[in-house]
């Protein structure tokens, strides 16, 4: 217990510089556009529609960061219990609740059957729509598409969320599921490192498909185990 608790706790104090140099950035943004758009108050020589969309996309990715933010801390401190969850129903909500950002990439998604795992519901939603989201953000510029998948190995569920869209490099696997600060990187990252946290709570893990070059494959992990009956 006392390992897991310092565990977290270094990661909360990773989390939270990341966070901080994450919300910098956008902050000296907004801060910049706004000065920018009171000195064409009167001079409308520029676009102020481009300076309100640079506005917006810094505003989103604030909220995007301290979402995260919100969501690793309440799964850091809550405790594990034994709920089991559809993943196929928890992927279709979680398809439903980034549509937006489906649409905007064009993404393409072809689930097959997905099992019930042991699981938090809303855990497993939350990592689901992260999944998604992180397809449609590097989405291929033509005919992208998403393969979701589900296979057993050595006693493992094994979800498979296979794309056609930008290859993860083998040097940058080692950082997609840490939590710290990467001046290359947006808040995926630390998304993706929540996902680490709520799978593994569940004796389950993430990895990368380093030998597949014509995209991106995640896997996640989670143990095969007796789901009981609906009553």
């Amino acid at each position: 217990l006392n390992e897991r608790l310092l565990t977290a706790n270094e990661d909360l104090r990773r989390f939270a510089r990341c966070v901080v140099e994450e919300l910098g950035l956008p902050l000296r943004a907004v801060e910049e556009q706004l000065g920018s758009l009171a000195g064409f108050v009167d001079v409308m020589g520029s676009d102020p529609k481009k300076r309100i969309d640079n506005l917006e996309r810094s505003v989103t990715r604030m909220a995007s960061v301290l979402n995260e933010l919100i969501a690793f801390a309440r799964y850091e401190l809550s405790l594990t219990n034994d709920d089991t969850v559809d993943l196929n129903h928890a992927l279709e909500r979680a398809i439903e609740a980034e549509s937006a950002a489906i649409s905007a990439s064009r993404l393409r998604i072809s689930p097959a059957p997905l099992p019930t795992v042991r699981a938090d519901p809303s855990e497993m939603e939350q990592a689901l729509r992260i999944m998604v989201r992180n397809a449609a953000r590097f989405a291929a510029s033509e005919r992208a598409e998403l393969v979701v998948s589900a296979t057993t190995k050595d006693g493992q569920w094994v979800v498979s969320f296979l794309d056609n869209g930008t290859p993860i490099a083998s040097e940058a696997v080692q950082h997609l599921f840490k939590i710290e600060v990467n001046d290359t990187h947006e808040p995926a990252v630390p998304a993706l490192a929540l996902v680490r946290k709520m799978v593994e709570r569940y004796g389950g893990s993430i990895e990368v498909d380093t030998e597949y070059v014509r995209g991106a494959h995640l896997l996640l992990r989670f143990p095969v185990a007796p789901v009981p009956d609906a009553q």
